[in-house]
């Protein structure tokens, strides 16, 4: 994680400057990484590799209690679609 902060500097000291504490920089009005980017100081590419590793760096970082929860959420969503499927299937 110091290391993401450490290369994303830039993006962080943004981050902080948006004007909600949970700004999700996608719409929300005074993101300050949403007017950097319309401003050309900032690429849409730049932020989301920022994401990304974000994204890696969480799931790296869960506990074995966290991940299994993950898995066993991600097993009912695939249940449930398939049951759907073959409800489809048999129309």
């Amino acid at each position: 994680e110091d290391g993401i902060s450490a290369v994303f500097s830039d993006i962080e000291d943004l981050a902080h400057a948006c004007r909600f504490s949970d700004c999700a920089h996608e719409t929300e009005p005074g993101c300050a990484i949403r007017a950097a980017i319309e401003a050309g100081h900032l690429t849409e590419d730049r932020l989301q590799n920022w994401r990304k590793l974000q994204r890696e760096n969480a799931r790296n970082s869960a506990t074995i209690a966290e991940q299994r929860a993950s898995a066993k959420r991600f097993g009912r969503v695939v249940k449930t679609a398939m049951a759907e499927k073959h409800k489809y299937d048999r129309r």
